[in-house]
């Protein structure tokens, strides 16, 4: 009967080291892989917020300008430029104020209030590709519905928006051949009825 010592195996073989380091290494690609995914859908609700502001924001400016709704907020294009105003007008027409609304709604999609230089036609605070849209229809019994949308640029596919708004604007996130993909369109909106 053969005799052990008794000094048996100390230390670590070489597989168990590597194994160890493998495990590691798997156990640090799955943390750096949350930490990334984290940091995307923290922005991505950055840019909702930012962009549900926006929509608020117009929303209420409709519903302090009803008078005249169907005709003043059909569509937004944002490069109309602003109506001049008189310095001493204390009464706006609706037509104006409309697109005073437009001009201001405009200029907040494209963050100019937060630019690193004052030639910048692009502000910092905007959401990635922000466009405005603006859908207006006449309901029964006088009512006017006024969908105001805003779309911009996702980082990842989700399901593409019902929606209409900014439809074939938006691409994938490959930087060797972007396509279009509606899958990185985001949108929200926000329906305002006035009489």
């Amino acid at each position: 009967m053969p005799v052990i010592g008794r000094y048996g195996q100390q230390g670590f073989t070489l597989i168990e080291v590597l194994v160890t380091f493998l495990l590691t290494a798997i156990g640090l690609l799955g943390l750096a892989a949350l930490q990334m995914s984290t940091i995307n859908n923290g922005f991505e609700a950055h840019q909702r917020a930012l962009v549900t502001a926006l929509v608020d924001d117009m929303a209420e400016r409709v519903r302090m300008n009803p008078v005249g709704a169907l005709e003043n907020y059909q569509t937004f294009d944002p490069e109309t430029p602003c109506p001049s105003l008189e310095v001493n007008a204390e009464v706006l027409s609706n037509q104006v104020r409309a697109g005073l609304d437009k001009c201001q709604w405009a200029a907040m999609l494209q963050g100019v209030s937060v630019r690193e230089k004052a030639t910048d036609t692009r502000g910092l605070g905007a959401p990635i590709g922000a466009m405005g849209c603006l859908d207006t229809s006449a309901r029964a019994g006088g009512e006017i519905r006024v969908r105001v949308a805003v779309a911009w640029q996702g980082l990842t596919a989700q399901v593409a928006p019902f929606e209409s708004c900014g439809t074939g604007e938006f691409t994938n996130a490959d930087p060797d051949g972007p396509a279009v993909d509606e899958r990185f369109r985001r949108v929200v909106y926000r329906d305002v009825v006035v009489r």
